[in-house]
């Protein structure tokens, strides 16, 4: 069986998405083809036109560097949709696939109507802001339900879809994230001493990973750093990653000892990194995305025995119980956060943390979600 998958970036970009399809595909024994633009989320681009990782083969096709009159904003998008499409038709494929991002979904439903070949979306909640656009321009709902099957990430995302869309259940699976749990497991190592004591060895470390922007809560974080630097001089904080906040982040590591801001490292790095942290820290505010999915990095850091603080968004609380494997905080108030960082801090985690681990063990891992993707393909095509 072909599959070929339309995909705004794959690995070496190491974004949540990228990794999630690497991890999902390096397990099914099919022929997969993965088309994506020529450069990475940040704007750099890749290395290499054409890539293999395992068995997936991976093609970067020209779309994001348009010339003359395409570099207008209003022709930009449909010089990128083009791109992609005319690459996509040239492919041999028995199942398109694509994630309900423009325009990856508008050339996979050309792709499905032009070649009648069946269609799996994986369907990602979109904000507000965007609804106009994602119902009226790009008519959403019709490529929905002319699709031969739509995939979510949680179960409070399929109920979203169901009541969003109308869509009946027995079209829509959930194929949760997952984590390799022989990588992300508890392990010293001497970088990881050698990183605390780059650090200055403080007593206690809070960690932040990802994208730095309003969305991950960098607001909530840099309102409550001058308090907890203040009256707890031994809890250090450490982010690591870019974004529109990295700016204001990096202004407080110079006015506080106690704040720190690193680089984005290759992603094989990061067990080690989450290994310096006391705390691990996912302060999302509410939003459609935060409370219908579940951020890859949660489930990294519950898989290295991390003690983790989130909000109690829908996203974290499907996996986090209060107490048992973690702690939440109420979303949107700085002193429950606040209040709740310090408890976490101060108390005896040990129970807590090997219970995080063991939900991952038992709830989340990539063999059985790639098994459930291989079910819905192979009911694809028969």
């Amino acid at each position: 069986m072909k599959i070929l998958i339309l995909h705004n970036t794959f690995l070496p970009d190491h974004t949540g998405s990228s990794i999630r399809i690497y991890n999902l595909l390096s397990r099914i024994p099919y022929q997969i083809s993965v088309l994506t633009p020529e450069k990475m989320v940040n704007g750099s681009y890749f290395k290499l036109k054409y890539e293999i990782f395992d068995h997936i083969k991976v093609k970067r096709i020209t779309a994001l560097s348009p010339t003359s009159i395409h570099k207008l904003p209003v022709l930009r998008y449909y010089h990128h949709e083009k791109k992609i499409f005319d690459a996509a038709k040239k492919e041999r494929f028995d199942i398109i696939q694509s994630r309900t991002l423009p325009p990856y979904i508008i050339s996979a439903y050309k792709l499905h109507k032009r070649f009648n070949k069946p269609l799996l979306i994986e369907l990602h909640p979109h904000e507000d802001v965007n609804s106009i656009y994602m119902y009226y321009i790009m008519n959403l709902l019709k490529i929905l339900k002319k699709a031969s099957h739509i995939i979510t990430l949680s179960d409070s995302l399929k109920k979203w879809v169901r009541n969003q869309y109308k869509l009946p259940e027995e079209k829509i699976t959930v194929i949760p994230n997952g984590v390799n749990s022989e990588k992300f497991k508890p392990q010293k190592s001497h970088l990881t001493t050698s990183l605390r004591e780059k650090l200055g060895n403080p007593e206690k470390i809070v960690l932040y990973a990802g994208y730095l922007d309003g969305l991950n809560g960098m607001d909530l974080i840099i309102q409550t750093i001058p308090f907890i630097v203040e009256n707890y001089p031994g809890i250090s904080f450490v982010f690591m990653g870019h974004g529109p906040y990295y700016n204001q982040i990096n202004k407080l590591s110079k006015e506080y000892n106690q704040v720190h801001i690193l680089p984005t490292i290759d992603h094989g790095l990061m067990p080690q990194y989450y290994q310096i942290s006391d705390l691990f820290v996912i302060p999302r505010p509410s939003t459609t995305s935060s409370e219908l999915i579940t951020p890859l990095k949660l489930l990294e850091a519950l898989s290295m025995e991390n003690v983790v603080l989130g909000s109690d968004v829908g996203g974290i609380k499907e996996v986090i119980k209060n107490g048992e494997n973690g702690y939440l905080y109420e979303k949107d108030n700085p002193k429950s956060f606040r209040d709740t960082l310090i408890k976490a801090l101060e108390s005896e985690n040990t129970k807590i943390s090997k219970n995080a681990r063991q939900t991952v063990l038992k709830e989340y891992n990539w063999d059985n979600s790639a098994q459930k993707l291989k079910d819905v393909y192979d009911h694809m095509n028969r």
